[in-house]
């Protein structure tokens, strides 16, 4: 049974969406669902083919997760924007409202509980176990006439199982699990405390193993992953958990997986083109969706005509809530690029870059820049002046792209979840945290990436340069914040952002707690449908 790729890209199976999230309604009143007459749970799926769109659907959940707007239940789409907010990259901006909503008191650190953005993801990411529940738990039922095509749905499903709770750990630390779908069981999420975090890291890295044991070296269908994908993630896995829980055996762990990707893997970087403009075109370019460098990507497409959050339309919204407020836009018709502008970069950033990394120009609009042949970027008069309040900073151009038609809310951006750049400074920090030495692999891969970005290599490098080098490399692709939680670090990056700043502005994250603020609340709404939740002190 062959499908091509469109049919995973494009079936945004209405049935899954009728289906599988009414199914998880009826477990727990916090999805508020309440219309389950579209299926019968205990006989979906029948066949090969509705078990390949429950399939499809697991899948489609780390992007859209449960909600279509622009802070969707998904990882990865509008929400890595908010780790942005989280970290020292952006803050969010808006003259209307100095908290900028719901997703402005995440920058300022002034969000609660009852934060929307975070119940959103929060409720996103266990939609996303439980879709993956299903596929793993309906697989017996269902007669394959290629068995070991099931077997690779399977261990598909374990890998999206684990990358859901790696993101749940990794931002809310103890959290409840659940490995069925319980549809006989209503009330298991109603109660159920949470576990450990070592206890969901333990799962998390079986559920990796399960998978790589199974998974092929490629697939036919575009955005499938691929036992190279599984095994990157786990390399990730290995390198979080072990600053997170202080297991330091972990590191070599990690330094191995990211090695066998990196040498045996099709994945690589674009060494095709010298240009890094180019590269980074290419790399990021919506047209783009398989190129060697992504390892794993999260597929977006756009439904043509779609305009608006009712439209059906599954594109990404990251590139509509990042790129900068312009108006009027450029010249140049529906072609040109304009966004919402919901972030401003700091002043911090514009400070520590250097103007030698090219990467900087790449990625930064930054004050009297030019946009266009009669545009210049300003933050505070004109252009995106009512979003961005603050002298100095800039905004993100990093995603800028000319549109071959129209200026669509969502566009088809795949969202690399991990790249290779990603995993070779993965694989370089393993290596020196292991026995405290950087071998000579762990060096030639930070090297690579400064060589691709027209940087002179390093002689030796400690972790506080191969933590810059990500900063730099994944600037605003949902990582920094994570780097900085992992290595406790935020106090001084945080510090450095008033510091920085002459105009004396940039003073968001002066309150910083360690002891609060590296894990988030849980959220309101879960404490009330979840009896075995007990917020977490402080909150």
């Amino acid at each position: 049974m062959k499908r091509k790729m469109k049919t995973m890209r494009l079936e945004k199976i209405i049935v899954v969406a009728a289906i599988v999230l009414v199914v998880f309604g009826a477990c727990s009143e916090y999805l508020n669902v309440e219309d389950a007459t579209k299926v019968d749970p205990n006989t979906f799926p029948a066949d090969e083919e509705e078990f390949f769109q429950l399939f499809v659907g697991a899948y489609s959940g780390l992007s859209t997760g449960n909600y279509n707007g622009p802070w969707p239940g998904g990882m990865y789409n509008g929400n890595q924007l908010l780790l942005g907010y989280l970290s020292d990259e952006v803050h969010r901006t808006d003259n209307s409202d100095p908290d900028g909503g719901y997703s402005g008191n995440i920058s300022s650190l002034r969000y609660t509980a009852e934060n929307d953005a975070f119940a959103r993801l929060y409720k996103g990411l266990y939609t996303g176990v439980f879709r993956a529940n299903m596929v793993i738990n309906k697989a017996p039922s269902v007669d394959f006439t290629n068995v070991s095509e099931r077997d690779v749905m399977v261990a598909e499903a374990k890998f999206l199982r684990a990358l859901n709770y790696f993101n749940l750990t990794l931002l809310w630390g103890d959290v409840p699990m659940l490995l069925e779908e319980d549809v006989d069981n209503p009330n298991k999420l109603a109660n159920n405390p949470p576990i450990s975090a070592e206890e969901v890291y333990a799962q998390i890295v079986s559920d990796l193993e399960d998978a790589i044991a199974v998974l092929p070296t490629s697939q036919e269908m575009e955005g499938r992953v691929d036992v190279w994908g599984a095994k990157a993630i786990l390399a990730k896995v290995y390198l979080f958990g072990a600053d997170e829980l202080g297991k330091s055996e972990w590191y070599a762990l990690a330094e191995t997986e990211a090695k066998e990707v990196l040498d045996g893997s099709p994945y690589g970087m674009n060494t095709g083109i010298t240009s890094l403009y180019d590269n980074y075109q290419q790399m990021f370019d919506l047209a783009n969706h398989s190129q060697q460098e992504y390892i794993f990507a999260v597929n977006h497409y756009h439904t043509n005509g779609a305009t608006g959050w009712g439209d059906n339309d599954y594109g990404s919204t990251y590139d509509l809530i990042v790129l900068p407020w312009l108006n009027p836009a450029p010249t140049g018709g529906n072609g040109d690029r304009t966004g919402w502008g919901w972030q401003h970069v700091y002043q911090s950033v514009v400070e520590e870059w250097s103007d030698t990394d090219p990467r900087k120009d790449y990625s930064l609009f930054i004050e009297g820049e030019a946009l266009s042949a009669d545009v210049t970027y300003h933050s505070t008069t004109g252009h995106h002046a009512d979003r961005a309040a603050r002298e100095g900073g800039g905004s993100v151009q990093k995603f800028w792209q000319t549109l071959p038609t129209g200026k669509p809310v969502f566009v088809p951006r795949d969202w690399p979840v991990i790249r290779v750049a990603d995993l070779m400074l993965i694989h370089a920090e393993a290596d020196l945290m292991a026995d405290g030495n950087l071998s000579a692999a762990g060096l030639a891969n930070i090297n690579a990436v400064r060589t691709r970005a027209e940087l002179s290599p390093l002689a030796s490098a400690d972790r506080e340069d191969i933590l810059q080098e990500r900063r730099w490399e994944l600037f605003m692709e949902g990582h920094r914040w994570f780097d900085l939680m992992r290595t406790k670090t935020a106090e001084t990056a945080f510090d450095q952002i008033a510091a920085l700043d002459p105009e004396g502005e940039d003073f968001d994250k002066l309150d910083f707690n360690p002891q609060r603020h590296y894990k988030l609340p849980y959220p309101y709404s879960a404490l009330v449908a979840n009896q075995g939740l007990t917020q977490k002190a402080g909150w």
